[in-house]
């Protein structure tokens, strides 16, 4: 009787990887959108019998396991569950959401290496949609750390005889997190404060989102550029409510809100009066943070220009008349001095107007000056010299 044992079963215990960087939602120029892939080949060395390439698989004992990280550890960038399955006919590892879309699908395939023994074994990750890379540590099967997920996929085969690998392969998939999101230049808004006050006025902000969704845009706590704005002459304040910006004068009224939504468009609208600077326009600029699904941010900022209103009209016109006094009153004459007064009121434009700045028009002071020293001496022909003081009012 001859008796012939099994030899060594393959070793196995070789190591391959793999790495892919997350696609780009809204990908521009040289920008990969999804799905991206990545795909590498490593070679099991045979035993004393022929590997069997038709019986490659998932190692079936770190399958539940692998499964249970994956779905633990792993959700999509919107954060929804994945739910995975392993298809041992196709050799494939898939993801899918509650809706049934894919996310990500880990596939195996063997073709018999040139010596009739050996297999050279294919692992390819195909990602459809952006995954959260939440740093969650570096244990187990599964990992997050540093914005990058790594999946650790054993790998057994069964030799002719039915025999496994001693230790299975090993393949590391990782997936990187995509480009951050990121803002371009705002070309500005430009609102009149008296045409189209009380107006919605769009905007917005270009904005890369990256390779995840974005969660949300804030305005930021700090905003330098609305420490100089006034209303009337007056200090304003402003709130910040997340994705919301509201200025409000001295007497706690909105005078201008601007709401900016996740993907960069903006809406402005101007309930009140804004001083402007000699160039009659207030320049003003309001830093905002985009935050992705990852927690990856990026600032920008919301350009706006306000335009000066309409100016008061003017030429209102008013008169004053007094009568001369009496040098020797008796009875009802009167004597000096006399005086009259009136009153006018002048009509505001857009912008209140500062009781404290009303004077002779400076243009035409002169003028008026020179003509009363010509024209106007005394009752004893004294020549009578006038200047204005702009403190008090007064043209003496």
């Amino acid at each position: 009787m001859i008796t012939i044992k099994d030899g060594s079963d393959a070793a196995g215990n070789e190591q391959g990887q793999v790495t892919i960087t997350e696609g780009d939602l809204t990908p521009q120029g040289s920008e990969h959108g999804y799905p991206v892939s990545g795909t590498t080949t490593i070679a099991i060395e045979a035993g004393a019998d022929r590997l069997d390439p038709t019986k490659v698989t998932i190692d079936p004992k770190q399958l539940t396991s692998l499964i249970t990280e994956l779905e633990s550890e792993l959700t999509t960038g919107n954060n929804e569950a994945i739910s995975f399955h392993y298809d041992s006919a196709t050799g494939e590892l898939i993801g899918l959401t509650a809706n049934g879309e894919q996310v990500v699908t880990v596939s195996l395939s063997a073709v018999q290496a040139a010596n009739g023994h050996d297999v050279a074994v294919n692992v390819t990750i195909t990602q459809e949609k952006p995954l959260n890379h939440t740093d969650n540590g570096n244990q187990g099967l599964v990992d997050s750390v540093n914005d990058k997920i790594t999946i650790d996929v054993p790998i057994q085969v069964q030799d002719t005889d039915g025999d496994w690998l001693q230790k299975p392969a090993n393949v590391d998939i990782t997936i990187k997190d995509g480009a951050n999101p990121e803002f371009g230049t705002d070309t500005g808004t430009t609102i009149n404060e008296s045409s189209q006050q009380g107006q919605i006025i769009h905007g917005e902000v270009p904005l890369d989102v990256g390779s995840d969704a974005i969660h949300q845009i804030d305005f930021n706590a700090e905003q330098p550029s609305l420490s100089t704005i006034t209303s009337n002459g007056e200090a304003t304040t402003f709130t910040v409510a997340g994705n919301v910006l509201t200025v409000v004068d001295s007497h706690d009224k909105p005078v201008m809100v601007v709401t900016i939504a996740t993907d960069g468009s903006y809406t402005v609208e101007v309930t009140g009066s804004i001083d402007q600077n000699a160039a009659d326009i207030a320049n003003i600029s309001l830093g905002v943070t985009a935050t992705d699904n990852d927690g990856d941010t990026a600032s920008g900022q919301v350009v706006i220009t306000i335009k000066d209103g309409s100016d008061a009209a003017g030429n209102e016109q008013g008169q004053v008349t007094i009568t001369e006094g009496d040098l020797t009153p008796q009875g009802s004459e009167h004597g000096y001095p006399v005086s009259g007064t009136t009153t006018i009121a002048i009509e505001a434009g857009t912008d209140r107007l500062d009781p404290t700045k009303v004077t002779i028009d400076p243009k035409q002071l002169t003028s008026l000056i020179t003509e009363l020293e010509s024209e106007l001496t005394t009752g004893n022909n004294e020549a009578i010299s006038f200047h204005y003081d702009s403190a008090t009012g007064e043209l003496i």
